[in-house]
């Protein structure tokens, strides 16, 4: 059941959101905070209450004695991540891939979105392969993304484990650190209550793949994402125009800035064929780093500004 549940919320679809859905009315009914609360909880219900939501069932596995260590739709886990978000991300990162291309496994590497819904790749000889964004490919030849991303870095749940992603996890503040009941201090050889894990096995101490990324694994105390305070919007010819400067913002303090103007690159990623949530991925990043805007006035003329991220 838990296998089940933790293979529908991995496609960015309308299974994964009904899952959500459900998850979240398992909490509120239950007013509880978290999936370890929930399955104590779902340990005094009934069979047939339980039976109700698809999550609260999973959890009277609790009255086995088994217990599930896992965050569902954590927005910091490649399964949670939108597959847009993703696929900018991988841009960014300039994610290495490999894919079968007639009988042959190809090292490529993510580049650009130039057609809605797929994304373009580049082999170390220059040619071009468009891979789908969105969940399953639907026809046979290439993988979509996502699978080819869960092929090569199978092991890898959060995205600060794959390669010169953002390493930006959730703070202390925004995790339940609290161990199990009854599992504190506990040594192997010890009795105690069966758990499973689906977090990261690097925070399990197992090994992973050896192309995932050995900085930030994804500790609470590792560093919020850097931001630049700027807000845009997409007008129907495609555009991104400047609506908002935050007041103390690197894009408001700069003074180089208009309301108005066209954003058309960030570093060197085009931005006219991006959602805005895509945006606001490539705007953000470490701390003190540096991001390039290519920006064209109202006036039609283009310049570069550069702003230092802040936390």
């Amino acid at each position: 059941m838990w296998g089940n549940l933790e293979r529908c919320h991995q496609f960015d679809d309308g299974t994964r959101q009904m899952m959500r859905l459900a998850y979240q009315e398992a909490l509120a009914d239950n007013t509880c905070s978290n999936l370890l609360e929930l399955q104590k909880e779902a340990g005094l219900l009934s069979w047939n209450k339980a039976g109700e939501n698809e999550f609260t069932f999973a959890c009277l596995a609790n009255k086995l004695e088994i217990e599930v260590v896992w965050e569902p739709f954590n927005e910091y886990t490649i399964s949670s991540t939108p597959n847009i978000t993703l696929a900018t991300l991988s841009i960014k990162a300039g994610l290495q891939l490999s894919v079968q291309i007639l009988g042959e496994q190809v090292s490529v590497k993510c580049l650009e979105i130039k057609t809605a819904g797929f994304i373009v790749t580049t082999t170390d000889q220059g040619r071009l392969h468009s891979l789908q964004i969105d969940g399953q490919s639907r026809s046979p030849g290439l993988p979509s993304l996502r699978e080819a991303i869960a092929t090569i870095y199978g092991a890898a749940v959060w995205l600060a484990q794959l390669p010169g992603f953002p390493s930006a996890r959730p703070t202390e503040d925004e995790t339940d650190n609290r161990p199990a009941e009854g599992t504190e201090g506990t040594e192997s050889g010890d009795d105690s209550d069966e758990a499973i894990d689906l977090t990261s096995p690097n925070e399990r101490g197992l090994d992973v793949d050896e192309g995932i990324s050995d900085d930030g694994q994804g500790n609470p105390d590792m560093p919020s994402k850097g931001w630049t305070g700027l807000k845009t919007t997409r007008p129907n010819d495609g555009s991104h125009r400047i609506i908002k400067l935050s007041s103390g913002s690197p894009s408001a303090t700069s003074g180089d800035i208009l309301m108005g103007e066209e954003l058309t690159h960030v570093d060197d990623i085009e931005a006219s064929n991006l959602p805005i949530e895509s945006i606001d991925v490539l705007l953000s990043g470490a701390p003190d780093s540096k991001v390039r805007l290519h920006l064209i006035s109202l006036g039609g003329v283009g310049r570069d500004i550069f702003l230092n991220r802040i936390a």
